[in-house]
């Protein structure tokens, strides 16, 4: 199962996916960062949910599609970014926005979080 369901060993789940994207460096960023001279490199923003399909989301005004497994995309650390939960589905409860190492960072919709990583994981929680 590719959810973070009890039982799953996250660590080793956490482990694969970031070899995953490591092993796919973009270099069309190069341009973007020389051009609007931004001090950092791209990291990955990944976002992870426990509930399949249980709600809509947007990264800053963009929608995204939170499948199965997780989405992904590239962003500049300089600026934060906007994490939010659109409408939910379902008999689904939002619980919040979680760390991979499963520390609550917001029960709000919408939560603002700062790039620190070359792989940032933020998971939506839902109960049902």
């Amino acid at each position: 199962s590719h959810y973070f369901n009890s039982g799953t060993d996250t660590t080793e789940y956490i482990d694969k996916l970031k070899n995953f994207f490591i092993e796919r460096e973009e270099h069309a960023f190069l341009h973007v960062k020389e051009e609007f001279g931004l001090n950092s490199d791209p990291v990955w923003l990944v976002l992870l949910s426990n509930t399949s399909a249980a709600a809509s989301y947007s990264v800053n005004t963009s929608i995204v599609n939170v499948p199965d497994a997780w989405w992904q995309g590239l962003y500049f650390p300089d600026f934060p970014v906007t994490l939010s939960v659109n409408e939910i589905y379902g008999n689904n409860t939002f619980l919040g926005w979680y760390t991979e190492n499963d520390i609550l960072l917001s029960t709000e919709n919408n939560v603002t979080i700062n790039l620190t990583n070359d792989i940032n994981i933020v998971y939506a929680k839902f109960e049902n």
